[in-house]
């Protein structure tokens, strides 16, 4: 009945904005790049692109490694009656290189596209909602990463989700359901293991690009793939286009895929399961 009694009282450049945040408190909103859709009840904290990167979603400050306060989970805007839920998340802490643990993310998150992008530091990563379906480049660039999140049932888009995790050894089981795997671990030098690939899969171009360390046997069962032109840095025809490019060690293919030997083609190190 007063929503006022919920509002920051140290913010200042937000007006009479509220943000509730994920423990059920005040959010100072001048620490973040918001905006609110009342009619669809839906709010996002993306990031700005412009030179460069432009402003992320998170505009404060890091302490010890995390952010100050906790990541709005209702916004509401000062005029309006409706309290929308933060759902997007794209690019809210791209290249905030001192960012060590990741905060809690809403759980109405749906976008987590490059949510944190290039955060050097990273070493948490954060739970992962059910409601979330795409994570493209969520942690691409997160060189200081070696544990990945559990993946939602509901993710479908993992384009380049873990590029350039160098620090990562062991991925992370991609349920049923995912359809983009492109690049997915593209750049991840030190990955020992993979998962298997769901039936799902659409597309796996440069999915293991680089990993220099990647051996034994890897299971894929994509039934249909097919071309990507937003697959990455190359013309993916067929939608398996260098997926194992840069690999070294001894990888064997198993699994119910029609595609194993046209991937395994063009790499001496990969072969098929006789």
């Amino acid at each position: 009945e007063d929503p006022n009694q919920f509002r920051d009282q140290e913010q200042q450049s937000t007006n009479k904005d509220i943000g509730i945040g994920t423990d059920g408190k005040a959010v100072n909103l001048d620490r973040w790049n918001y905006d609110t859709d009342p009619d669809n009840g839906v709010a996002n904290l993306r990031g700005t692109q412009g030179n460069g990167w432009g402003n992320p979603g998170y505009v404060g400050k890091i302490e010890n490694g995390r952010i100050i306060g906790k990541v709005p989970q209702y916004i509401k805007k000062d005029g309006e009656d409706t309290w929308c839920e933060v759902q997007d998340l794209t690019n809210t802490f791209c290249y905030w290189n001192g960012l060590v643990i990741a905060p809690e993310i809403p759980s109405g998150a749906t976008n987590m596209s490059s949510t944190f992008y290039g955060c050097t530091s990273l070493t948490t990563a954060p739970k992962i909602p059910d409601g979330v379906t795409d994570m493209s480049s969520t942690f691409w660039g997160c060189t200081s990463l070696t544990t990945a999140p559990k993946i939602p049932d509901g993710v479908t888009d993992m384009n380049r989700t873990f590029g350039d995790c160098k620090g990562l050894t062991i991925a992370p089981e991609i349920p049923e359901g995912v359809r983009n795997m492109a690049l997915t671990f593209y750049g991840c030098v030190n990955l020992t293991t993979a998962p298997t690939i769901p039936s799902s899969v659409t597309n796996i171009a440069g999915t293991f690009y680089s990993c220099k360390k990647l051996t034994g046997d890897i299971v894929i069962n994509a039934k249909q793939l097919t071309a990507n032109s937003g697959s990455g840095y190359y013309s993916d025809n067929n939608g398996y286009t260098d997926c194992f490019l840069g690999t070294e060690l001894p990888i064997t293919l198993k699994g119910t895929s029609p595609y194993l030997e046209r991937i395994a083609a063009d790499r001496r190190n990969v072969t098929v399961a006789q």
